[in-house]
C-alpha cells in the first residue's frame, strides 16, 4: 500500500497535502513503536525532496497503555466499592457461566456456544 502512495505523491497525482497523508504515520518493529513524519523540500520547480522524520514512540505508547489498564482497574474498584451486591452477583454468575462450560454439563456444541455467548454478553455489559 505505501508503494502505491508514493508512487502518487511521485507522479503528482493528488495535491501534495493529500498525497502525503496516504503515506505509513505508525511501524511496530521489534516490539518498538515509532512514528513516522514527512516533510516535503521544495525547490524552484516544486518538491524536489522529501524528509523523512522517524520518532521512536515506545516509551509513550507504553505509558499510555499504562494509564488506560490503571484507568480501567479504578473502574472496577469504582463498581465495586458503588456496588458491591451487584458486583458479586456478576462474579457468581460468571462463575457458574464458566463452570458450565468446562463441566460435563454441557454436552454439545450448541449449548457450549450459547453458556459462552452469555458469558461474553455479561462481560461486555459489566465493562
Amino acid at each position: 500500500m505505501a508503494g502505491v502512495a508514493w508512487e502518487q505523491l511521485r507522479d503528482g497525482w493528488l495535491p501534495l497535502d493529500v498525497a502525503l497523508d496516504q503515506l505509513p504515520r505508525k511501524l511496530l518493529h521489534h516490539g518498538r513503536h515509532y512514528d513516522i513524519g514527512y516533510r516535503p523540500i521544495n525547490g524552484a520547480s516544486g518538491l524536489e525532496q522529501i524528509l523523512v522524520v522517524i520518532s521512536d514512540v515506545t516509551e509513550a505508547v507504553g505509558l499510555a497503555q499504562s494509564e488506560a489498564d490503571q484507568r480501567e482497574q479504578l473502574a472496577v474498584f469504582q463498581q465495586l466499592v458503588n456496588g458491591r451486591e451487584e458486583f458479586f452477583e456478576f462474579f457468581a454468575e460468571c462463575e457458574r457461566l464458566l463452570r458450565a462450560a468446562v463441566s460435563e454439563e454441557v454436552g454439545d456444541r450448541p449449548t457450549l456456544l450459547r453458556v459462552l455467548h452469555t458469558l461474553k454478553g455479561s462481560a461486555r455489559c459489566a465493562a
